[in-house]
């Protein structure tokens, strides 16, 4: 993958020439591993479309019809961060690879979110880590791959370093890959798990980053056939844009206890 600095950088050297930028605005601008040099940061972390947006005197046109995920899941994309504009332009029928060897809180529906009840420690480096949800994500895995999906069917990803490293260690007999939602932007997998693991409100200098609805893009798009979210709702509905993924969630009875797919766990039944 070519680095989007390095495309500029290309870019430039043909003045005269015309291009064809194919890309989501709304989604993640380019990584930058170090901090330590500013001019390097800002320079290095704006996309390309950005740039080419701030012009203000290129046409454009928003994306609309996507490909990856089953219709009904992309509906909770689509509604939360694209105003309802887009298509998916694959049959359900492609998409069933969840919904027809799993009991799904809705069985129309390849997403579910598991209620966690935990606590997030936040450490030296600031970022953070929930035990109970790590726990909780093994439940799905296990399901998962005893309804025959392989481990390499099956993306984990978080929004903290700390809590993708706990994640790892738990997981690492199964087969499972692992990431941030930074890390897997450009990714895709048949069955996404996203943990979201805070579980307080976060401080203003914090909010910003678990807040970013490109962020959150990244994190909902990444799967084909089915999305887990774990995290605790009661935190979640206190933040912008999340609670807009948990009033879509609870629209269509998709919030479930993590017993709901744990057979050796009682669920209790209404």
């Amino acid at each position: 993958m070519l680095p989007e600095a390095v495309l500029i950088t290309m870019l430039s050297r043909f003045q005269n020439s015309c291009f064809t930028l194919i890309g989501d605005s709304k989604q993640l601008p380019p990584y930058v591993g170090t901090q330590a040099i500013p001019l390097a940061v800002d320079l290095c972390s704006q996309s390309a479309l950005d740039i080419v947006n701030r012009r203000g005197n290129t046409p454009t046109c928003s994306i609309q019809i996507v490909y990856r995920p089953h219709v009904r899941m992309m509906e909770l994309n689509s509604e939360v961060l694209y105003n309802g504009t887009l298509i998916c332009a694959t049959p359900a029928e492609r998409r069933m690879a969840l919904l027809q060897r799993m009991h799904m809180p809705n069985p129309s529906i390849p997403v579910a979110f598991i209620d966690v009840r935990g606590e997030a420690i936040q450490s030296v480096t600031r970022s953070y880590r929930n035990e109970a949800e790590a726990q909780a994500v093994t439940v799905p895995v296990r399901k998962l791959l005893s309804k025959g999906f392989h481990g390499q069917e099956i993306m984990v990803i978080a929004l903290y370093k700390d809590q993708k490293l706990l994640c790892e260690q738990l997981l690492a007999s199964m087969g499972v890959s692992v990431g941030t939602v930074d890390s897997e932007q450009g990714a895709e997998q048949s069955v996404v798990i996203l943990c979201t693991t805070r579980t307080t409100v976060p401080s203003s200098s914090s909010l910003a980053f678990f807040c970013d609805p490109r962020r959150l893009n990244v994190a909902l798009s990444r799967a084909c056939d089915g999305l887990f979210v774990t995290g605790s709702s009661s935190c979640l509905r206190r933040l912008p844009i999340w609670e807009n993924v948990i009033q879509w969630c609870e629209s269509h009875k998709l919030i479930v206890p993590m017993e709901f797919f744990d057979d050796l766990l009682p669920y209790p039944q209404n």
